[in-house]
């Protein structure tokens, strides 16, 4: 049996740190690729806005960055050439009708807002919902889901159900601004480079 001449494919995730931005994570994860020279890398960096350029040198280890700005003014996809032609982005818009939002997606958000709202520490199930929730965005577009009217209307009353006599209700501003919260944590599931690798290392910055 011969072994595979390929180096590993690594898919190391960062949020507002490499190689965007100093500190020790950074470094950190500057010399894990720097040095395991037999490791093929691929970064997939989360931020807040759109970084121009990075900070530190990408070396030869490294086979392509990806970067997803979660609190820029458009969608990553308006920086970012994810491999996407042009043409299976309108297809995608053009399957998302009110129809499969409502029997593909709905179900599914629902179940995780439950999970969220009940403090569920269910993590298989919430891990099966993540999942699906991104196996569903790899088919139909993420803005005209996310944005459709069945997914605002089932977001307000979730966000109101569970409200007690003598609790303060939620306004329609709370409610909106909590739907563009998720908006943007949801946006990396958009994305479908998260596939064909071997290993998936997530690094994050803690602060104690």
């Amino acid at each position: 049996m011969t072994s595979d001449p390929r180096p590993l494919h690594v898919l190391l995730i960062s949020e507002g740190t490499y190689p965007y931005y100093g500190g020790g994570i950074s470094t950190w994860s500057h010399m894990l690729c720097e040095r395991m020279e037999q490791v093929a890398y691929s970064l997939y960096s989360i931020n807040a806005g759109y970084v121009d350029e990075p900070i530190f040198p990408i070396g030869p280890n490294i086979q392509n960055v990806i970067q997803v700005p979660l609190w820029a003014p458009d969608e990553p996809q308006d920086y970012v050439n994810y491999t996407n032609d042009y043409y299976k982005v309108v297809n995608k818009k053009e399957r998302t009708t009110e129809a499969v939002i409502t029997g593909h997606f709905l179900p599914l958000f629902s179940d995780f807002l439950d999970m969220v709202y009940q403090e569920s520490h269910d993590m298989p199930k919430l891990d099966h919902t993540i999942r699906s929730m991104w196996a569903y965005f790899q088919k139909y577009d993420y803005k005209e889901t996310m944005r459709s009217e069945v997914i605002w209307s089932l977001f307000k009353v979730k966000a109101t159900e569970d409200i007690t006599t003598g609790q303060q209700m939620a306004s329609i501003f709370d409610i909106t601004v909590g739907l563009r919260w998720l908006f943007r944590f949801f946006i990396p599931l958009s994305n479908s480079v998260l596939n064909d690798f071997n290993i998936r290392v997530r690094i994050l910055a803690v602060g104690c």
